[in-house]
């Protein structure tokens, strides 16, 4: 008598997988049917709500039963709402005051703070002995090289 499991078939293992799919399947469709329904009780919950609305605020719903595709881009994004131009100009003034002040405590602060120290630059007769000496070293490598 043999050790082990039984080997398997190549139809077992294709009738075990037909029925794995066939539950995923059947548990999406049941999925589905519950969405349909909250989308509907949804749907009469926003009737309802808008039937309490005054006459002259009932306005033609944005929101479809038909679920809409979804895209990629700036269309599905959030909407910005319209900055007026003296809350801009109140922001501006705002943030220019606080910019003011963080420069009056940093302009304290500095005093403390170590000075950086000036860029340190080479004289054009350094630069020139530099540039001399890499010319001949390269000179030397091309010669070895031959």
């Amino acid at each position: 008598m043999a050790r082990g499991r039984p080997r398997r078939t190549t139809g077992d293992v294709m009738l075990k997988s037909a029925e794995m799919i066939g539950w995923a399947i059947g548990g999406l469709e049941r999925e589905i049917a519950a969405t349909r329904e909250r989308l509907a009780n949804l749907t009469a919950q926003a009737a309802a709500l808008r039937a309490k609305l005054p006459s002259g605020a009932r306005g033609t719903s944005t929101v479809s039963s038909e679920p809409e595709p979804v895209t990629a881009g700036k269309s599905g994004g959030r909407r910005r709402g319209k900055m007026s131009a003296e809350a801009r100009r109140r922001i501006s003034e705002m943030m220019t005051k606080r910019w003011a002040d963080y420069r009056k405590t940093k302009g304290s602060d500095t005093s403390a703070a170590p000075a950086r120290k000036r860029k340190r630059r080479l004289s054009a007769e350094a630069r020139k002995r530099i540039s001399d000496a890499q010319k001949k070293r390269w000179a030397e490598h091309r010669k070895a090289a031959k």
